[in-house]
């Protein structure tokens, strides 16, 4: 990337773009602007940081989950490293909103894995960062959150061949699918609302 050049076609596009009828371009001009400071600046540039801050600040995890997701990621590697963890620790809770709203979009377990494997370390990164800002509680929830989450897909994806399993061993393809029909009673009940 030529960064002086970006840093230029970004201000042109910016002060044409209006935040108001379309954040999500402003969003990307500014992204775009803060990694080429970044280059021109070095890495974790006061910059380069604050264009990330106001790229995401026009965003909402519901606007557009992706966007908000790459450029909070970018957001809290350089907090991380700078030992910022309760700035890292508020992205983290926004692109955790914003991988939430991915992966309950998706209509297949296909579609769900591959969100998970886009973000596989999302819920260990930001439980981390909320302990390291002394949100302990919160950590707890998300750490447990995701590994539900992944236990889930990795249940519903079928990766058995039951058929084949059966007819090599028909007790281990029982138990299977004992333990997966137990697995889904239980999860009804824990997402049961109480009277």
């Amino acid at each position: 990337m030529d960064a002086a050049r970006a840093v230029s076609a970004a201000k042109a596009g910016l002060g044409i773009i209006d935040p108001q009828t379309d954040p999500r371009t402003r969003a990307r001009l500014l992204w775009t602007l803060g990694r080429a400071e970044d280059i021109r600046h070095g890495e974790d540039s006061a910059t380069g940081i604050r264009r990330r801050r106001e790229a995401l600040s026009l965003l909402t995890p519901a606007q557009d989950p992706k966007l908000y997701g790459d450029i909070g990621g970018e957001l809290v590697a350089a907090y991380g490293r700078l030992d910022d963890w309760q700035t890292a620790a508020d992205i983290y809770t926004g692109m955790l909103s914003a991988f939430d709203m991915l992966y309950r979009a998706q209509t297949s377990d296909a579609g769900r894995m591959n969100v998970m494997e886009s973000s596989p370390n999302l819920a260990r990164w930001a439980a981390y960062a909320l302990a390291r800002a002394g949100r302990t509680e919160q950590a707890i929830e998300v750490i447990e959150h995701g590994r539900a989450r992944q236990l889930s897909v990795n249940l519903s994806r079928e990766t058995a061949d039951l058929v084949r399993l059966a007819s090599v061993d028909s007790n281990v393809a029982d138990r299977y699918q004992g333990a997966l029909a137990s697995y889904r009673v239980a999860l009804a009940r824990a997402t049961q609302t109480p009277p």
